[in-house]
């Protein structure tokens, strides 16, 4: 998961938003179930999740919003790229 490589600064985010689907689409990739176990570690709550996209009998995608706890910091906006062209994580801090 792309996030296993940002967890020392997680706590400074106060929004962090991902695309992720409930299945596998390709071999390897982080689950839904997976990021909102990771992320609940992590301090963070789900806030908002929207369908991006839904194929009956497959799964769905889906672009999520998780809020950490506390945070006062100004708001910047941080951009990473996933493993796969369409995966994107953003973070706001």
């Amino acid at each position: 998961m792309i996030l296993d490589g940002a967890t020392d600064f997680l706590g400074d985010f106060r929004f962090i938003k991902v695309e992720v689907a409930n299945f596998e689409s390709y071999a390897g990739c982080c689950q839904l179930s997976e990021m909102d176990e990771f992320i609940r570690r992590h301090g963070f709550r789900k806030r908002q999740w929207d369908v991006v996209r839904a194929v009956r009998g497959i799964g769905t995608y889906y672009d999520v919003t998780y809020e950490g706890r506390k945070r006062t910091m100004d708001s910047k906006r941080l951009i990473c790229r996933g493993s796969s062209p369409s995966s994107e994580t953003a973070a706001v801090r």
